[in-house]
């Protein structure tokens, strides 16, 4: 995945809004790991590791020796390094193929298979990578419940950037129809409810439409005025108490290698 295939941008910005992301998943993430992770793994790899937020997560809930970030960002990279020095980063596309990595009991893969354009081929890559007894942890979104029109729109918009770039949003629905792919095999598959409070939503999402408003597709779908009182909208909607909360439905899914394969 090239660095233009991310929709959501590479900024300083798409940086701090990663932060936050993992921020307001931490406790589902957390419950996830501890939950499907092997007891003691040495090496733990984080794939699409962003600013390392999620790379420190995975080592702290899993209890790994050694835990790895990888990231196609360069400057998701830098930001990494620097706050989270005890940890290890490699820049590799994970489109290309396996990464660059020691075999690894635990690979773990948060909110990155939306923006593949063949997220089974992918994970069905990564199995290189895996000890025998190795698990891959796939945390993906299902879907995303709310009923303020606003969100509503700006979620269509934010389909509109992916799937013009061939990812899907809900990507979790298309792994949980699919399967085990070819080397692997299914452990589980479950969707767990996360709630995220309306205003933290849409400050999250505040942050991330300063790069989707100048995506091309989104300009044409909702047009400069549009993007104008969308954005007014989700910045009010950052101050205003006593708003429902967000639910993300995400599909937590544990691959484990085929004994024969």
């Amino acid at each position: 995945m090239s660095d233009e295939a991310y929709a959501l941008g590479h900024s300083q910005l798409a940086a701090e809004r990663l932060k936050l992301v993992a921020r307001l998943f931490e406790p589902e993430m957390r419950r996830f790991i501890r939950d499907a992770a092997p007891p003691h793994p040495r090496v733990a790899v984080d794939l699409g590791c962003g600013p390392g937020c999620t790379t420190r997560l995975l080592r702290q809930a899993s209890g790994a020796a050694v835990a790895v970030g990888v990231d196609l960002s360069e400057q998701f990279l830098g930001v990494a390094a620097d706050s989270a020095p005890a940890l290890r980063f490699v820049r590799h596309d994970l489109t290309e193929g396996p990464p660059p990595v020691e075999p690894a009991d635990l690979l773990f893969c948060h909110l990155l298979l939306s923006h593949l354009a063949a997220p089974l081929l992918a994970i069905e890559s990564w199995k290189a990578c895996l000890t025998p007894a190795g698990v891959i942890l796939v945390d993906e979104v299902e879907s995303i419940q709310t009923d303020d029109p606003v969100f509503v729109e700006y979620l269509a918009l934010v389909e509109e950037a992916i799937g013009g770039r061939g990812g899907e949003l809900y990507v979790g629905r298309k792994l949980a129809e699919a399967g085990a792919p070819r080397g692997l095999r299914l452990r589980s598959s479950r969707v767990e409810p996360q709630s995220v409070a309306a205003k933290d939503a849409a400050t999250m999402f505040g942050m991330t439409f300063q790069t989707l408003r100048e995506d091309p597709a989104v300009q044409a779908a909702a047009g400069p005025a549009g993007l104008a009182a969308l954005g007014r909208a989700l910045e009010a909607r950052t101050a205003l108490e006593g708003q429902p909360p967000l639910e993300w439905r995400m599909r937590q899914i544990v691959y484990e290698p085929r004994p024969s394969a």
